[in-house]
């Protein structure tokens, strides 16, 4: 694949929701992704509590968390994190919600999703980072156009491209060899979404692919394989991260990097992620 390929189906510049249902998600000669039904697929109404704005990450102490949506405000013990395990199919709760740092991308990284997903990931264990340290510092990039390998383009720029699981997981490792944690980023490409509730229960949130504003998935053409797998490439592809869930409204927390802390119907998210690929990673 060539630079120029792969830069046309870069993902389009971060815009307001309005916008974004207006115009062409990437190159001028690809035609404009439809949205589905607003009350079924998306609420870019912001979430209340528990979030925190987080621009100024470095002061940031996240909470604990919370199987009834409250707050604990005891924060969360910084310096060396221990491991976490997802809790049994059985002791999923109907619902539950974790109070991870909100950070948004713009306008320091406008492609750069993965970077900042990554970020509000890692500050909820109680690192304590900039927004943009992960992609300056640590993000893998690709050598050879593959972007299961790196990330491809430039996160601070309009036309940077992406990167899938295999290299958000290398990056989180490179940081979390250099901060000497035992922690490691964890491949979950291939779970089920209500398979992933077992994580946030356990108090992970779940880094997503799923897409900008919940605008239909609309593939490029271009694929990308690493070991067995697949990725296919969609224009509209954006990293978000799984915050919480709740089964009887049937909803999800999201922390967007474009948004903030949004819901989304579960089910209309559901079949965006499973579409795209199932493809998902945490910090474990």
């Amino acid at each position: 694949m060539t630079l120029q390929k792969i830069l046309k189906h870069a993902k389009a510049a971060p815009l307001l929701l309005f916008a974004a249902l207006l115009l062409t998600s990437c190159g001028s000669d690809t035609p404009a992704a439809s949205v589905k039904d607003t009350d079924a697929a998306i609420s870019a109404t912001p979430v209340p509590e528990p979030a925190k704005e987080t621009e100024d990450s470095t002061d940031s102490e996240p909470a604990e968390a919370s199987s009834d949506g409250s707050n604990n405000d005891s924060g969360k013990t910084s310096g060396q994190p221990e491991s976490k395990q997802p809790v049994t199919v059985d002791e999923i709760p109907s619902s539950f919600r974790l109070d991870v740092p909100d950070v948004l991308q713009n306008p320091e990284l406008p492609t750069g999703c993965e970077s900042v997903a990554l970020t509000m990931a890692l500050m909820y264990e109680g690192f304590s980072l900039e927004k943009t340290t992960i992609a300056d510092e640590y993000l893998v990039y690709t050598e050879n156009d593959n972007l299961a390998e790196g990330y491809y383009g430039d996160p601070h720029s309009d036309n940077g491209a992406g990167c899938f699981p295999p290299a958000l997981v290398r990056t989180a490792d490179l940081y979390l060899d250099s901060q000497q944690s035992d922690l490691q980023g964890v491949d979950l490409t291939g779970v089920s979404l209500r398979d992933l509730f077992a994580y946030v229960a356990g108090d992970m949130p779940v880094i997503v692919w799923n897409t900008m504003y919940m605008e239909e998935p609309y593939f490029t053409g271009e694929e990308f394989s690493l070991n067995v797998t697949t990725y296919r490439w969609y224009n509209t592809e954006h990293c978000v991260v799984l915050s919480g869930y709740d089964l009887d409204r049937g909803i999800v927390y999201i922390n967007d990097p474009l948004e903030g802390i949004v819901e989304r119907n579960l089910e209309a998210f559901e079949a965006y992620y499973d579409e795209i690929g199932r493809f998902a990673m945490v910090i474990q």
